[in-house]
C-alpha cells in the first residue's frame, strides 16, 4: 500500500501566491507500523523548515513594503539595491532579501549615510528571541557543551551550535538582566503603622527558602553562591477580611540567586523577587533557613523584621 500526503501551507496576508502551496509531500509504503506512524524526526525538521521559509518571507516583503515611505513627507524612497540577511532561529537559518533605501531628498529623513536598511535596524541581532530563550534557559541548567548537544539533536538548525556561541549568549543576556536590575528604583517595604493599617489584608505569609553553598571555579578557588525561593502560602478568595484562602491562585514562586562576594548589592535580588511576588508591608515574611552568616545578613537587611526557621542543626524553629 501506498500513501501519498501533500502538505498544504497557508500564509496569511500574502502579497502574492508563491507564499502557499504544497510544501512538502510525505509518502507511505507498506503496511502502517509505530515507526510510521505520523512524522518521523527526519521529516519533522524539513516540514518545519519549509513552512517556516515561506512566512518568513511573507513577513518580511510586507513589512518591508509598508515602511518603504520616508516617514517626514510620506513619499517612496528609491531602493538602491537587496542585500542578502542570515537570521537565525529555532527551526534553522532563513536567508532575506533586505532592502537598501536612499534617503529621502525632503530633509526630513536624516541619519548617517546615504541609504539606511530597515530591515537591519529592526533586526539586530539576526536571532530570534526563541533561539536565544532556549540556548539561555538550558544553559542555565546544564552545561554549555550539553545545552549546544540538546539544541543540536532537538532543532532543524542548519548548522550546529558551538558551545561557546552558548555561552557567548548566555552571558550576554545576564548582563541586560544587571543593566535593567540597576535602572529599577530603589524598593521599600517599610511603612507607618497607620498605613499599614489603612492597606488591605494581605495574602497568607510569604515563605522563602535561602541556603549558601561553595563551588570551585577551574582554577581550584571556592566561592559561595546563595540561591533561594519564594511564594506566597495561600491568596486570600476575594481580597476582604475573613475570605477563605484560595490555594490555587497562589503564585507557583519565583528564585533568586547570587555570587556572594561578586555582587556588590545582593539585597536588590531578594527585594526584587518579593516585589515581583506581590510583597506588601503588612504580609508576614517567613524564612527557611540554614543559619548560615551570609544567609542570616541577608535576612536581617531585607526588612521588615522577618520570622525565621532553621531548617538545620544549629538551633530549633523559632
Amino acid at each position: 500500500m501506498t500513501l501519498r500526503c501533500a502538505m498544504h501551507v497557508a500564509i496569511g496576508a500574502c502579497p502574492t501566491n508563491e507564499a502557499s502551496g504544497n510544501a512538502i509531500v510525505i509518502e507511505r509504503t507498506g503496511e502502517l507500523a509505530p515507526e510510521t506512524l505520523g512524522l518521523t524526526l527526519a521529516e519533522a525538521p524539513a516540514l518545519l523548515r519549509e513552512a517556516q521559509a515561506r512566512l518568513v518571507t511573507a513577513q518580511v516583503g510586507a513589512w518591508q513594503a509598508a515602511h518603504r515611505a520616508c516617514p517626514a513627507c510620506g513619499a517612496d524612497r528609491a531602493l538602491k539595491d537587496r542585500r542578502p540577511m542570515v537570521m537565525r532561529t529555532a527551526f534553522g537559518e532563513q536567508r532575506v532579501a533586505a532592502e537598501r533605501l536612499r534617503r529621502c531628498g525632503c530633509g526630513g529623513d536624516t541619519g548617517p549615510g546615504a541609504t539606511m536598511t530597515p530591515l537591519a535596524a529592526l533586526l539586530p541581532e539576526r536571532t530570534t528571541p526563541e533561539l536565544l530563550y532556549l540556548e539561555t534557559r538550558w544553559a542555565s541548567l546544564v552545561s554549555f557543551g550539553l545545552a549546544a548537544r540538546m539544541l543540536n539533536e532537538l532543532l532543524p538548525l542548519d548548522r550546529p551550535v558551538a558551545p561557546e556561541c552558548v555561552r557567548r549568549h548566555l552571558h550576554a543576556a545576564a548582563e541586560r538582566e544587571e543593566v535593567a536590575l540597576e535602572a529599577e528604583e530603589p524598593m521599600r517595604f517599610d511603612a507607618c503603622q497607620r498605613d499599614l493599617f489603612d492597606m488591605a489584608v494581605p495574602d497568607g505569609p510569604m515563605v522563602v527558602g535561602i541556603d549558601g553553598g561553595y563551588v570551585r571555579d577551574r582554577e581550584g578557588s571556592w566561592f559561595e553562591v546563595v540561591a533561594g525561593k519564594g511564594r506566597t502560602s495561600f491568596a486570600r478568595g476575594d481580597g476582604e477580611a475573613g475570605s477563605p484562602p484560595n490555594e490555587a491562585a497562589s503564585s507557583p514562586g519565583r528564585c533568586f540567586a547570587f555570587v556572594q562576594a561578586y555582587d556588590d548589592d545582593p539585597r536588590r535580588r531578594m527585594l526584587r523577587m518579593l516585589r515581583d511576588q506581590g510583597y506588601q508591608p503588612n504580609q508576614k515574611l517567613v524564612f527557611l533557613s540554614d543559619g548560615g552568616e551570609s544567609v542570616r545578613t541577608l535576612q536581617r537587611r531585607t526588612g521588615p523584621e522577618p520570622s525565621t526557621c532553621w531548617t538545620g542543626s544549629m538551633s530549633p524553629c523559632e
